[in-house]
């Protein structure tokens, strides 16, 4: 599903380097794009809002996979790529299912951007 809403969100046409905002209620996403390959594209989306909104400033790394219409949470907040399970008790205290409970918090940041969202602009300098 995360594919889907990030295929209605983006424009048909990304490239490396492009910087674009999601304004939405109570703040915005930036999506930075990394990685631009024939089968998969890396986004980094940074989700910035204001102070009195539900969510903190985060930020995600996501893989969209276009043979397979996949998109996956890769890293979150941190450059360390998360394992699809984690043994518990771990020493880094990471739940037994760390990648799928950030797989939904993304599909809840795109969900809420296609119900409350405005207007997509590409931006001219990086965020």
């Amino acid at each position: 599903m995360n594919y889907l809403r990030l295929q209605k969100i983006l424009p048909s046409e990304l490239r490396v380097g492009q910087h674009l905002r999601f304004q939405m209620a109570g703040g915005c996403i930036d999506i930075e794009v990394l990685e631009c390959a024939p089968y998969t594209t890396m986004l980094d989306l940074r989700l910035s809002r204001n102070p009195h909104a539900e969510w903190a400033i985060t930020r995600l790394q996501v893989r969209m996979y276009h043979d397979a219409e996949v998109a996956e949470v890769l890293a979150g907040g941190k450059p360390t790529p998360f394992r699809a399970r984690y043994h518990y008790p771990n020493s880094r205290m990471h739940h037994r299912d760390e990648k799928a409970q950030l797989n939904r918090y993304l599909g809840e940041w795109l969900s809420r951007c296609l119900s409350h969202g405005h207007q997509l602009t590409e931006l001219a300098m990086p965020v």
